[in-house]
C-alpha cells in the first residue's frame, strides 16, 4: 500500500502564512529599516516600519505617490531622476540609492533605498519592493568631516592670516548655506572685540551688512559676540531680531538679517576672537553643527596665532636688517649667535650662516682690533 503524502490543510497554510507575516513585521519593527512596495506605475502601496516616526515621514501622505513626488531629490546625478527612472523602466534592481526629502516638520532628510522588481508567475511586471533607511545622521557626519578638511585645506593654502580667515569663512558659508561670516578679533589693549575679516554672497543687503559691521566693537558679555567670547561656548539664535541677548541694531533689521550663529576662535585654550555667521532666513539650531564647530574653531585659532607670530617675526627681521647698528642676538646658555642683522654681516665680511656657525668670541676680538691675539678654535658642540 502506497504511503500517504503529508498534505497541509488550508488552515495549516493560513497559519504558516500568518506566522511568517508576524515574524516579518517583528523584524521590521525592531529594525532601522522600513519596508515598501510599489505598483506598476511606481506608486507606493505599502510603507511600514517603526523608524518612520523618528524620521518624520507619514505613510498616509506617501501611499499613492511616487518617489520623486514631495520635492525628493537624488543626491547624485545632479539632482535629476532620469537615470533612476531609466533603471526602473529596465526592471533592474538597485541598492544604496540615496535621495533627500522633506519630512512633516520641514526638515531635510537623507534616505537610502534598496529595491527589487516584482514579477508574477507569467513574468509580468507588477512593481517594486524593498527596504529603505534614514541615513541623515551618518550623512551629516560625513558633511561636517568634509567641512573640517575643507577648512584645514583652506588654511594650509593661504599665505596670510587675513587670507586664511577669509577662505575659512567662505568654506563654512558655502557648505552650510550661510550668507555671510564675520570675524571679530580680540583687542587686548582696548578690551573689546573689533571687526577683522569677512566673506559674504554678492548681494547688496549682505554686503551692506558687512560694511556697516566694520565700525562695531563689542565688550565682553555684551551682545552675541561678547557673550560667546566671555563664555567660550557657541551660541545659535534662530532670529536675532527677537532675541534679547542680541544687541539691537537698526541696520540689522533694515537689511533683513535673521538667523545667527556665533562661535569662539580658540588658541592655547583661550578665545582670541569670535566668528559670526548670518542669513536672511530664520535658522533653527542644529546640534550637530554646534558640536562639530569646536574643532573648526580650534583649527582656525591655531593657524591665526601661528600666522600672526610669523608676521611679527618677519616685521622684526625687516626692522633689524634696515638698522644701521650692528645687531647680534646671543643665546646666554650656549653663548652662540642666534641671529645677526645684515649690517653686522656686511661690517664683518661674513654671511649670516657663517656668523651663526661660530660663537661671538672670535668676532668680538676682531671688532676690538686686538692685533696678534691668539685665538683657539671654538668648541662648537652645544652643551647637553
Amino acid at each position: 500500500m502506497a504511503a500517504r503524502k503529508n498534505v497541509k490543510k488550508p488552515q495549516d497554510l493560513n497559519e504558516a502564512l500568518q506566522q511568517c507575516k508576524e515574524r516579518f513585521e517583528s523584524l521590521i519593527e525592531h529594525s532601522s529599516y522600513w519596508y515598501w512596495e510599489q505598483d506598476e506605475a511606481y506608486r507606493f502601496t505599502v510603507l511600514t516600519g517603526s523608524n518612520l516616526d523618528l524620521t518624520g515621514i507619514d505613510p498616509k501622505q506617501v501611499l499613492g505617490t511616487v518617489r520623486w513626488d514631495h520635492g525628493a531629490v537624488p543626491v547624485d546625478d545632479d539632482g535629476s531622476w532620469d537615470k533612476h527612472k531609466a533603471m526602473l523602466e529596465a526592471r533592474q534592481p538597485f541598492t544604496d540609492f540615496v535621495f533627500t526629502c522633506v519630512n512633516l516638520t520641514g526638515e531635510l532628510r537623507y534616505i537610502s533605498a534598496n529595491g527589487q522588481p516584482i514579477f508574477d508567475r507569467k513574468e509580468r511586471f507588477k512593481g517594486y519592493r524593498g527596504i529603505a533607511k534614514d541615513i541623515t545622521e551618518s550623512k551629516r557626519a560625513e558633511q561636517l568631516l568634509r567641512l573640517e578638511h575643507t577648512v584645514n585645506r583652506s588654511l594650509a593654502e593661504a599665505d596670510s592670516a587675513a587670507g586664511a580667515l577669509k577662505a575659512a569663512i567662505r568654506a563654512v558659508c558655502e557648505t552650510e548655506n550661510w550668507e555671510c561670516g564675520r570675524y571679530f578679533r580680540w583687542d587686548e589693549k582696548a578690551g573689546v572685540l573689533r571687526f577683522g575679516e569677512s566673506w559674504g554672497v554678492p548681494e547688496p543687503a549682505i554686503q551692506e551688512f558687512i560694511e556697516r559691521s566694520r565700525g562695531i566693537a563689542y565688550k565682553p558679555g555684551v551682545g552675541l559676540m561678547g557673550r560667546v567670547w566671555q563664555s567660550g561656548q557657541p551660541l545659535w539664535v534662530a532670529d536675532v531680531t527677537k532675541d534679547a541677548r542680541a544687541v539691537r541694531s537698526a541696520f540689522t533689521e533694515d537689511l533683513g538679517i535673521r538667523g545667527g550663529f556665533v562661535f569662539p576662535i580658540i588658541s592655547e585654550g583661550k578665545p582670541i576672537g569670535t566668528l559670526a555667521f548670518n542669513s536672511r532666513e530664520v535658522r533653527e539650531p542644529e546640534e550637530r553643527l554646534m558640536q562639530a564647530i569646536g574643532v573648526i574653531g580650534s583649527q582656525i585659532g591655531q593657524f591665526v596665532q601661528r600666522k600672526q607670530a610669523e608676521d611679527e617675526l618677519r616685521r622684526f627681521r625687516a626692522a633689524m636688517d634696515v638698522s644701521v647698528d650692528l645687531v647680534f642676538l646671543i643665546d646666554p646658555a650656549s653663548m652662540l649667535y642666534i641671529d645677526a642683522n645684515e649690517t653686522a654681516c656686511r661690517a664683518l665680511g661674513y654671511s649670516r650662516e657663517e656668523l651663526l656657525a661660530d660663537g661671538p668670541v672670535r668676532h668680538l676680538l676682531r671688532i676690538a682690533g686686538r692685533p696678534g691675539a691668539t685665538l683657539r678654535p671654538l668648541d662648537r658642540r652645544r652643551p647637553e
